[in-house]
């Protein structure tokens, strides 16, 4: 289920303009795995799972500081932010869904409440903001508790062409800002 609501507008006959779109929507029962027992002959089963919800916007601007009749310079913006929260799982007595499992005991999973994909494992322990040191002067840790978030906080790029009679040049920069990611060669 989904709504959007978008804007386009275009002024000085398309020498600028922007597109601006925010849109809600819920997903259903996805199909997912799930791990089960060795002891049943398989590893994994798939289940129609619970509810994720998305929220963002998007926005893209675009300017041409040059038209003539052979020579047309372009340039373009874009900016994108979504918001996502697991709702539910299959049932209430699910706690976590496992989709993966990395060496060093971390795991990518589904909870209701955090954001779809956050990685579990082993994290310091803080007081007051600073890791905790214990009485042999190692850092305090816990395991099964969130590490991260694989989702970006927010995507963006620009980008510029040229075009010269029938000849277009372009050049284009994306970025993606946030979003842990888990190296197993650092592992």
């Amino acid at each position: 289920k989904s709504a959007e609501l978008g804007l386009d507008m275009q002024f000085f006959n398309s020498l600028f303009g922007f597109e601006l779109t925010y849109y809600n929507t819920r997903t259903f029962n996805q199909i997912i795995p799930i791990q089960v027992s060795g002891a049943t002959g398989y590893t994994s089963k798939y289940i129609n799972s619970g509810e994720v919800k998305n929220n963002g916007i998007e926005i893209i601007a675009n300017v041409t500081p040059i038209r003539k009749k052979d020579f047309v310079w372009k340039l373009n913006f874009n900016f994108s932010k979504n918001n996502n929260e697991v709702v539910s799982l299959f049932d209430a007595n699910t706690k976590q869904i496992v989709i993966a499992t990395f060496q060093s005991g971390v795991s990518l999973v589904a909870i209701p409440g955090q954001p779809f994909g956050v990685l579990k494992g082993r994290g310091y322990v803080y007081t007051n903001g600073q890791k905790t040191v214990n009485e042999d002067g190692y850092y305090m840790s816990k395991t099964d508790q969130i590490i991260g978030n694989v989702t970006p906080k927010w995507f963006g790029g620009a980008g510029t062409s040229v075009t010269y009679k029938n000849f277009t040049i372009g050049f284009l920069v994306d970025a993606k800002i946030g979003g842990s990611v888990y190296s197993l060669d650092q592992a």
